[in-house]
């Protein structure tokens, strides 16, 4: 049975069969929603926008200048 996906509304055009929609969703759809990764953050983005928003968040964690660690 063809399927398509979930977040069609949001520009997805992916179709297939049933039994690959998981996967699609957990580990491929440009546009599947998620929290930030980011400990205080909490926004929410698709992985189409995932490394834009971690490279500026200001919850990421960056090396001290003093001594290196995060």
């Amino acid at each position: 049975m063809n399927v398509i996906c979930y977040n069609y509304r949001e520009g997805c055009d992916w179709r297939s069969i049933y039994v690959h929609y998981e996967r699609h969703i957990r580990e491929k759809c440009l546009h599947q929603k998620f929290k930030c990764r980011f400990e205080g953050c909490g926004k929410v983005v698709t992985r189409l926008t995932q490394n834009k928003h971690e490279a500026k968040c200001q919850f990421r964690l960056v090396p001290c200048k003093m001594c290196n660690q995060r």
